[in-house]
């Protein structure tokens, strides 16, 4: 079965488009990333990805395989990190999706918890609306997922829903929505 960074540059590779886009935002040559993704697709008898000289996409063995590939990661994460819990060392990566108008916001909450927990590093990525930040947190793409909803979804997702609730009166309000 793929190992964790096998798992890792698949996600990529979906994430990016393409092998070389893949390979260079993971600092790897495009051959080298070639062959081991030939090796799960070998295991799993079946590939991945379709591969053409403008763009890579899944085929339907890799739609499949990639949410729980990213859930595989993220599981894989949480253990790395509840060790580090107990030996006292607080480290990952706070994965944040949020709508632009949040953004600066955010962004400046990132940096004060990264201030506090040194180990952590945060990421935040930019949908193109709410729905775009429902299913990234459904597909475990973030951690938190922000929104200008102001009722959470009522499905269960694997990570905290948070959204902004913006009134008239330009008060504003965090509401976290535990996971189940």
């Amino acid at each position: 079965m793929a190992e964790l960074h096998q798992l890792q540059w698949g996600v990529a590779i979906a994430d990016h488009g393409t092998f070389t886009q893949a390979a260079t935002a993971l600092q790897l040559s495009q051959p080298a990333l070639s062959h081991a993704v030939a090796r799960p697709e070998r295991e799993l008898g079946a590939k991945l990805f379709e591969r053409s000289a403008a763009r890579t996409r899944l085929t339907e063995a890799g739609k499949a395989f990639l949410a729980p590939a990213r859930r595989t990661l993220t599981e894989a994460d949480s253990g790395r990190a509840a060790v580090d819990a107990v030996v006292g060392v607080l480290s990952g990566e706070l994965r944040v999706v949020g709508v632009r108008t949040a953004i600066v916001e955010t962004a400046r909450l990132i940096t004060e918890f990264h201030r506090h927990n040194p180990g952590v590093l945060g990421s935040i990525d930019e949908p193109t609306g709410d729905q775009s930040v429902i299913d990234a947190v459904r597909a475990a793409r973030c951690d938190v997922g922000i929104v200008h909803t102001p009722v959470a979804p009522h499905d269960p997702t694997r990570a905290a829903a948070v959204h902004r609730n913006w009134s008239r009166s330009s008060r504003r309000t965090w509401h976290r929505r535990p996971t189940p």
